[in-house]
């Protein structure tokens, strides 16, 4: 696809490094792939970050929350199972604690960000993604070495 005199607006999906972007130019969007992640929001002017921002805080959600509601239905699931399991019982202790993070943590800061680009409030944003993502991956490990058992 060629794009004439766009300006970026930044990360929307990300599906095992298919990443798609919104490119604008007189006010038509069209989609672009590519591969960066939410560090991005720092490359986004400050005129056009609130609109971006909204429109991206909208799109992700209809993602992000069933996914995370599966994630605590599974976690919860199988503790209930295997009650007597301290694997099962750490494991929806990491699902709550991602919970607790994101809506007390992460949406805040999405909050603070509707109203304007404030780079100290996207390296936050950034950082609590990095203790979901590492929260997620020990959970993964967890999950699969107890199916190895």
């Amino acid at each position: 696809m060629t794009f004439h005199s766009s300006t970026y607006y930044g990360f929307i999906y990300n599906f095992e490094s298919d990443t798609t972007h919104i490119m604008c130019d007189d006010g038509r969007c069209h989609l672009d792939h590519s591969n960066p992640s939410l560090p991005n929001f720092f490359y986004i002017n400050e005129s056009d970050f609130s609109k971006f921002h909204e429109f991206h805080s909208s799109r992700i959600t209809w993602i992000v929350a069933p996914l995370m509601f599966l994630e605590l239905v599974s976690a919860s699931s199988l503790w209930y199972l295997e009650m007597n399991s301290i694997f099962y019982r750490l494991n929806l202790v990491l699902a709550i604690f991602v919970w607790f993070v994101t809506f007390f943590v992460s949406v805040p800061i999405h909050n603070q960000l509707l109203k304007g680009k404030d780079l100290n409030q996207i390296k936050r944003l950034v950082f609590t993604n990095w203790i979901r993502t590492g929260v997620w991956t020990f959970r993964f490990g967890l999950c699969f070495f107890l199916s190895q058992v």
